[in-house]
């Protein structure tokens, strides 16, 4: 029991340093060596998931799966914003997908999703996936498969369509927020988790967002914003932070639990 207990302390010992290094050392890192957005990936994102993975390993083939799932419809998200200069990412790679999005882009939206799942179940591990110890991706590949496709027709012979004025605040409102408002409203046993996720990845984000911008990650070319945040003599617009640093944690909790199979809902 003494050996359990001191063990369990250990743990959260170490589990405090990984945090508060999540925070603090990856922007230092990228400043100094001058990494550019791949790099940082790796940092904020693959590292810590391999951390979390360790330490939650039933996780993750769910979370994989529920990673893998949400690349179609980050294909339209990304295309569209890309479209109508919502955001703009250089690459070192040679290729982009359907002319604009680049491989950073889908490593960074696959680990983030992971990352999300398996440190989220980790620290709050009442938010079970499910009872089956499965993912039912029968319905839900379905739907997103149907969406994909008339993606690619309208791409193919209507590409005009997806010209839409501020993108990215649709973008935050459709993606991010509602999904977010259903997962509070509906079950309970999120809200307290939300909280505190929430604010960890303000205080992570918010550091990560100022260096990539300094470093030129990424540039926001469009002029159709809500307004802009000016922090530290770098200028992003509102919609991103409430995008990736506000909703982005809970919209990813919604997208997995609508994803899998059974959750508890109490």
């Amino acid at each position: 029991m003494i050996m359990q207990i001191f063990s369990s302390q250990r743990d959260k010992v170490l589990d405090a340093v990984i945090l508060f290094s999540w925070v603090i050392l990856p922007p230092i890192f990228l400043l100094i060596f001058h990494g550019g957005f791949f790099v940082s990936s790796m940092l904020y994102l693959v590292l810590p998931s391999i951390y979390f993975s360790i330490k939650k390993p039933d996780i993750i083939l769910k979370a994989l799966i529920v990673a893998l799932v949400a690349m179609p419809p980050m294909i339209i998200f990304d295309y569209l914003a890309f479209l109508n200069k919502a955001w703009a990412v250089p690459t070192i790679f040679s290729f982009r997908l359907f002319q604009f999005i680049p491989f950073e882009d889908f490593f960074f939206t696959f680990w983030a999703v992971y990352v999300v799942i398996v440190a989220s179940h980790y620290f709050f591990p009442n938010l079970k996936l499910g009872t089956k110890n499965k993912i039912v991706v029968a319905k839900s590949g379905t739907i997103l498969f149907l969406l994909f496709a008339v993606f690619i027709l309208l791409y193919l012979f209507k590409p005009g369509i997806f010209i839409v004025p501020y993108y990215y605040l649709l973008l935050v409102l459709t993606a991010f927020i509602i999904p977010t408002l259903i997962l509070f409203t509906r079950f309970k046993l999120y809200r307290k988790p939300l909280f505190w996720i929430t604010a960890y990845s303000i205080c992570l984000m918010l550091p990560y967002e100022i260096t990539a911008n300094m470093l030129g990650f990424w540039t926001f070319p469009s002029a159709q914003y809500i307004g802009r945040i000016n922090l530290l003599g770098q200028s992003f617009p509102i919609e991103e932070f409430l995008a990736w640093m506000i909703f982005f944690p809970s919209a990813t909790l919604a997208f997995t639990k609508w994803v899998a199979d059974r959750v508890n809902y109490e």
